[in-house]
């Protein structure tokens, strides 16, 4: 009987033990992955800045005027070079707020023009790009159909509870292991004391 005491316990704290573990390489999988696709962001804006500064500073180098080409790195620096050199206005930078405003203008102005939605304003929280569009957005290849909480709550409902599971984990598997343990040492006393009687 001891032995499938034994036995049961070990499924159960191995059970346990799979659990736990499959917690900790889903989370640590989640935060590499997050990781990397932060970093390969980075570097592609990184890329991408250097391919601007390089491309708007060849000239200014060539020429040796060292101050145009301070002046035109300070300010690519400020805002993208897309929205510096756009000729329309159709690409511009600035504040969240001030971008909104202009966008409900443009909106006001000319109804006709656009389809009566900011895509981006409130779309997964809000986002850092606002877009307006003459054509629908799903033609564009844009996803009409995003949710509208901030997707970092939904990750954080799973990730939250990770601490919790883990220090319930242990602690459950520490009174498994203390109580088994314990057991056998009850039983291991009982049987000395026996053969000493005996």
């Amino acid at each position: 009987m001891r032995w499938l005491e034994s036995l049961q316990a070990k499924l159960l704290a191995a059970v346990c033990g799979v659990a736990l573990v499959s917690i900790g390489v889903f989370a640590w999988v989640n935060i590499r992955y997050e990781q990397a696709e932060r970093v390969d962001l980075v570097i592609r804006g990184a890329s991408q800045f250097s391919d601007t500064v390089k491309r708007s500073t060849h000239y200014a180098m060539l020429q040796n005027r060292w101050e145009d080409a301070f002046h035109i790195m300070d300010t690519i620096g400020k805002q993208p070079a897309c929205a510096t050199v756009c000729p329309t206005g159709a690409t511009i930078f600035g504040d969240r707020d001030q971008l909104i405003g202009e966008a409900r203008a443009r909106l006001e102005a000319a109804p006709k023009a656009y389809v009566p939605k900011i895509y981006g304003l409130e779309e997964v929280g809000g986002t850092s790009v606002l877009m307006l569009s003459s054509v629908p957005f799903l033609s564009l290849g844009i996803r009409p159909d995003l949710p509208l909480t901030p997707l970092p709550t939904l990750t954080w409902k799973a990730l939250s509870k990770v601490p919790d599971i883990v220090v319930v984990g242990g602690a459950l598997l520490y009174g498994i292991w203390w109580i088994t343990h314990r057991r056998i040492r009850v039983q291991e006393a009982l049987a000395q004391e026996a053969a000493k009687k005996g």
